[in-house]
């Protein structure tokens, strides 16, 4: 779980998004546990990761 909070960290720090797709019911579950949904934003397929809009800059 430090790894990805520290990727999720330096993914921001650069401008950049991290997601997560196609959790499981256990891992998902962990992540509503400790909170970490709060700060991933999980998706249940990657259709839907690329059927959001894109801010350009």
């Amino acid at each position: 779980m430090c790894a990805l909070v520290g990727g999720l960290n330096a993914t921001r720090h650069r401008g950049y998004s991290l997601v997560i797709c196609h959790l499981s019911a256990t891992l998902r579950l962990i992540f509503e546990i400790t909170q970490l949904d709060q700060l991933f934003e999980i998706f249940d397929s990657f259709d839907q990761i690329i059927s959001i809009p894109v801010a350009l800059e």
